[in-house]
């Protein structure tokens, strides 16, 4: 009864499902591993907070950009099919 809905998903957009969902696991993982590992390297490295702050904001971007140019890429691989 709860899960009613994903049952109701058809082939083609159960494949989907699961690709956003961890999409959205590899987000959160990315996020945490930043928020515990630029702390980590401020002390045990002795690096500053700006170089710290550098790194967090150029892995922050590249997930970005990634995730755009994937789902342009997604976007033109999977529409002319779905429009079929």
């Amino acid at each position: 009864m709860l899960f009613d809905w994903f049952l109701n998903l058809t082939s083609m957009k159960r494949p989907r499902w699961f690709a956003c969902f961890g999409s959205f696991g590899l987000n959160a993982m990315n996020s945490q591993a930043c928020a515990q590992g630029i702390p980590s390297l401020l002390v045990d490295l002795y690096v500053t907070k700006a170089p710290g702050g550098r790194f967090s904001t150029a892995t922050a971007v590249r997930g970005g950009v990634g995730g755009w140019l994937l789902g342009l890429k997604g976007d033109h691989l999977v529409r002319p099919r779905a429009s079929l």
